[in-house]
């Protein structure tokens, strides 16, 4: 299972906020059925491209991802991080276009639990608890991402200088620049 056993998958699968809202013996079916799968991705790996398509609920089982803007320079900016137990596409996977905005990347060497979209729907209509967290997590990540784009866009010009050349100094990993 990807670098991890049956038994290691499932100690942290029931530890992660959205799986612990569903039983132990129905995360293990899907598991064992391969309506859930488990993927390594490998730090600076792409997990999702910008303009790809969403059609699986991807839950960050150990490592991080982070949601990265880049432009036509290839210069980017980290609009999100996520790490243990966020959700990844749960936001867009029910949308008529469910289209990624961002690109998102392992920001360290990282395992994820893939749900497909009608997996995913099942679960949510039998298990309202599941429904409920669910809803939570979406709603928060809407909430931090509005955040950011707020503090984001109210930065005078200088504050958007500084955190360029701050971005670019650790990138280059020099402080010279």
């Amino acid at each position: 299972m990807n670098g991890l056993d049956e038994k290691e998958m499932m100690k942290l699968l029931v530890k992660s906020p959205l799986l612990a809202k569903l039983p132990a013996s129905v995360i293990l079916h899907h598991l064992k059925s391969g309506c859930f799968s488990a993927e390594q991705y490998a730090k600076g790996s792409v997990v999702f491209m910008e303009g790809e398509c969403c059609d699986t609920l991807k839950i960050i089982v150990s490592g991080s991802l982070a949601a990265d803007s880049i432009d036509e320079h290839g210069n980017f900016l980290t609009v999100s991080a996520f790490d243990f137990g966020c959700g990844v596409g749960g936001n867009l996977i029910f949308l008529d276009e469910p289209i990624f905005p961002l690109t998102i990347m392992a920001a360290e060497d990282c395992v994820l639990l893939s749900i497909g979209r009608e997996t995913l729907f099942s679960l949510l209509c039998e298990y309202p608890d599941f429904l409920r967290q669910y809803l939570r997590f979406t709603g928060m990540h809407a909430y931090r991402l509005n955040d950011k784009i707020k503090a984001y866009t109210k930065r005078s010009i200088r504050e958007n200088v500084l955190l360029f050349l701050e971005r670019e100094r650790q990138v280059q990993q020099s402080s010279k620049i």
